[in-house]
């Protein structure tokens, strides 16, 4: 058995923002594991304004840690078990989400199986994805929008916040173009309570899906101040990550939907846990990515096929936003849906010479 580091850099093709931060590139850490049948893979990359490790933490860990990380990775594969357990250790948060994606990918593999099938008794097969539009330029928008929705989107999510007259009418039509089309908004918190208030008045006629982090203010009083104001449903995602304890957050009830992040959340034992727990609360579940490679995508992919709703679509189309990538996995993208009725993780192996890429091995 035999444990490999890669460290990876690549390219995007446009700037992704988000509601503090904008990214030309994506950095992180693949742990490849292979014996002379099974190669399978991990990934650990903190996106910089959510995760509270840096990938310099990352591999100072693993670097003070090696030889333990590779005896208990070996030590969980000898006693077939899948899912480490570091909830209580000083691990990065998305070193541990590694760990598990590179056990189960490797149980996986092993058993002919795919990772949703391991880790659950019925995970769906296809999964809704949405696609994201912004609206700069009516004209645009619409294009973007006809070529969206002839691929299969059925789902649109849109950037809003920097000018709302404009944005409301572009929604507006938007709506009126496709009046059976979903629609949800994100505003980047770039609203104060009063004018979320007022905003999300005016677009309540245009029977949004829900609006994503509204308000500046992430405090749990204010939020749920606002969700009981708003006729449209509040969703958290990046607020959810600047809080200590996210079971006590989500106990408040500020919202109504939870954006889940697998790479910033961690383990997948947090996963199951905070999932069940908030389900059981009555929120919706939507898993997204944090703009990770396929690796980290198709770990998000399994998640969302046993915890995500079935009512909503999941952010797990944005492979495009990437120049090259370890492997291509647009096929399993098929007419809005996330297909996973192919045994896909068996298909690919990581692209080592990928191009305009570097990764480049470190020892341990």
């Amino acid at each position: 058995m035999e444990l490999k580091l890669f460290k990876y850099r690549f390219p995007l093709t446009c700037n992704f923002v988000s509601a503090s931060h904008s990214y030309a590139k994506r950095e992180g850490v693949l742990l490849v594991l292979n014996n002379d049948k099974i190669e399978a893979y991990g990934e650990a990359a903190p996106l910089h304004g959510f995760s509270k490790e840096t990938l310099e933490d990352i591999l100072k860990y693993i670097n003070q840690h090696k030889d333990d990380l590779r005896f208990q990775i070996e030590k969980k594969i000898n006693e077939g078990d899948y899912l480490s357990n570091h909830s209580a250790s000083s691990m990065p948060d998305s070193l541990v989400f590694a760990i598990d994606t590179l056990l189960t990918d490797f149980r996986a593999r092993e058993q002919q199986t795919s990772s949703q099938k391991i880790l659950f008794e019925k995970p769906k097969s296809r999964i809704e994805v949405n696609a994201t539009l912004t609206l700069a330029d009516q004209d645009k928008t619409l294009r973007k929008a006809e070529q969206l929705w002839k691929k299969g989107f059925r789902t649109f999510k849109l950037k809003i916040g920097a000018d709302f007259i404009r944005e409301k009418q572009s929604i507006e039509m938007l709506r009126k173009q496709y009046p059976s089309l979903k629609l949800r908004v994100d505003a980047n918190k770039s609203w104060s309570y009063d004018e979320a208030v007022s905003n999300l008045n005016q677009l309540a006629p245009f029977e949004l899906e829900y609006c994503e982090e509204p308000i500046a203010q992430s405090g749990s009083q204010v939020l749920s101040k606002l969700r009981k104001a708003s006729p449209i449903p509040i969703a958290l995602d990046e607020s959810l990550y600047q809080v200590r304890q996210l079971s006590h957050w989500i106990e408040r009830k500020c919202a109504d939907i939870l954006i889940i992040k697998p790479m910033i959340l961690g383990g997948i034992h947090k996963h199951l846990e905070i999932c069940q727990e908030a389900i059981e609360l009555g929120y919706s579940i939507i898993f997204t990515t944090a703009l990770e490679s396929a690796v980290g995508r198709g770990m998000t992919a399994a998640l969302a096929s046993g915890l995500g709703s079935d009512n909503h679509a999941h952010g797990l189309a944005t492979g495009d936003y990437f120049k090259t990538d370890v492997w291509e996995d647009k096929k399993y993208l098929k007419k809005g849906y996330y297909d996973l009725s192919v045994e896909s993780e068996l298909d690919h192996n990581i692209n080592f010479n990928a191009p305009n890429a570097t990764i480049e091995q470190i020892e341990l």
